[in-house]
């Protein structure tokens, strides 16, 4: 289960019916979630389960894929910066923090670039 207050407005989630939305408002204990133009409320404890961060979705936020053949993991740029995975687990190389989920990424991001994530490959 994902706690609303490490939620931003614009982060990805997933519900087991309706599938991958986007959060559009925050509430004490509610959030309000759109998908297809149309917006659901949500109470807080009804997102259940956060988008594992995997290497499609780096890719879906425009990561440039730098690939070496002497071992090094590959690394992928987005923007600024660079992610790299090691044994299966993605690390914002400047950073070290290890990312687990889409929201995670999405809200580390901002954080360090005052820049939103966009999807460009939906």
């Amino acid at each position: 289960m994902i706690n609303p207050r490490d939620l931003r407005l614009g982060n990805l989630v997933e519900h087991e019916v309706f599938g991958v939305v986007e959060v559009v408002a925050i509430y004490k204990h509610a959030i309000d979630v759109s998908k297809d133009g149309k917006t659901k409320e949500w109470f807080a404890g009804s997102i259940e389960k956060p988008i594992p961060l995997i290497e499609e979705w780096l890719l879906r936020f425009g990561a440039i894929v730098y690939e070496f053949d002497n071992g090094l993991p590959n690394q992928y740029r987005i923007g600024e910066r660079l992610f790299v995975i090691r044994e299966n687990q993605i690390t914002d190389y400047g950073s070290s923090v290890v990312l687990k989920y889409v929201h995670q990424l999405q809200n580390l991001y901002f954080s360090l670039t005052q820049t939103e994530l966009t999807l460009s490959n939906p």
